[in-house]
């Protein structure tokens, strides 16, 4: 890559079934602007869709000729259609995304860019996930079990592991990507991806932490529980049966990191943070059972499939990571005494933290 020019980007974005978010998704794609980078087509693969994903790209599609649909009407799960976008891609620069997320700035893939521009050794660069603010308890709770993991995962190896490739926002480098092929029965692509980006060294991963990539965590006990098993023992196992066991002391963080995080997030909301706890113990004691899907997909969960709407990740509280995490559920008069002490409490822990 000449470094004196701009690098050449594609978006890649498989899909199924997201009618719901893919407009906001890729409008805030669309919105990307940079000096080190010049997109150039934003691909979407629609995998098996059975909603209204497909005409809804077509319509964007007439108006931004950077956009272009891909459906052949197979259901064959993400991470072949991952391979299939990594093959098409000429661009120096490969953006893969999830169309269940948006990007929150303008700015985001140019903090992509830089990232991935500063060290040739780096092969993957990954954003950092933000969840919108709750609209349920349960969410509350979700979103609190995220931030807790976040908060340790990003204090270990300096962000730099296996708990930060969410998967839903990667830039790799067109040679990088060209140089494998996820197996065909792969339900985890970020671990993958991960471990063949580091497996000659650390290096080859960044995490942009100023980056700021939007989505809505699960919202109901049956979707948590989906995603646990996924989480907690598919995504494991799947990768375990290509790299071995010895790939899952990727997973291990510090007890240290572990309660200092716990510490921190209990403090900022005591009853999100227990919630999530209770609930991260519940997955684990009573895991959800094995459901019977085609090879390389998941069960589907829904609660996190809603519109992203830009008043969900403008909000100047929200982005700190403080009163934004979730305090509408608390708004009903049973709640409300309790509601006004904690959104004091943050208030108070936003303007402390800038002094």
């Amino acid at each position: 890559m000449n470094i004196n020019k701009k690098a050449s980007l594609s978006v890649g974005v498989p899909a199924h079934n997201e009618e719901k978010n893919i407009e906001h998704m890729l409008k805030s794609v669309l919105k990307q602007q940079g000096e080190n980078f010049e997109l150039e087509n934003i691909f979407v693969v629609c995998d098996g869709c059975t909603d209204r994903t497909a005409s809804i790209v077509a319509n964007l599609a007439k108006t931004y000729p950077a956009v272009k649909l891909f459906s052949d009407g197979k259901r064959t799960g993400k991470a072949q259609r991952l391979n299939q976008i990594y093959q098409m891609n000429k661009s120096d620069l490969l953006a893969t995304l999830d169309a269940d997320i948006v990007l929150a700035r303008e700015g985001e893939l140019e903090i992509f860019v830089k990232e991935m521009l500063s060290d040739p050794r780096i092969k993957v660069v990954a954003g950092h996930q933000v969840p919108t603010p709750a609209d349920s308890l349960m969410g509350l709770f979700s979103n609190a079990s995220f931030l807790l993991l976040d908060e340790a995962a990003r204090s270990y190896h300096g962000g730099n592991n296996i708990h930060c490739l969410q998967g839903s926002a990667s830039l790799l480098r067109k040679e990088f990507a060209r140089s494998f092929t996820y197996p065909s029965n792969l339900i985890s692509d970020q671990g993958y991806l991960y471990a063949m980006a580091t497996r000659n060294s650390r290096a080859g991963f960044k995490l942009a932490t100023q980056t700021k990539v939007v989505f809505r965590a699960v919202s109901t006990f049956r979707d948590w529980r989906i995603l646990g098993a996924r989480t907690l023992r598919g995504d494991k196992e799947s990768l375990a049966k290509f790299f071995g066991q010895d790939i899952l002391q990727e997973y291990k963080l510090p007890k240290t990191l572990i309660l200092k995080a716990l510490a921190k997030r209990f403090f900022i909301h005591p009853i999100a943070t227990t919630g999530g706890v209770a609930m991260d113990l519940f997955i684990r004691l009573f895991p959800y059972p094995s459901q019977s899907v085609p090879a390389g997909t998941w069960e589907i969960i829904t609660s996190s499939k809603k519109a992203i709407r830009q008043k969900e990740y403008s909000d100047k509280q929200w982005k700190d990571g403080f009163a934004g995490l979730g305090f509408t559920v608390l708004q009903t008069q049973h709640y409300q005494p309790l509601a006004h002490m904690l959104h004091g409490l943050s208030y108070v822990i936003l303007h402390v933290k800038k002094f």
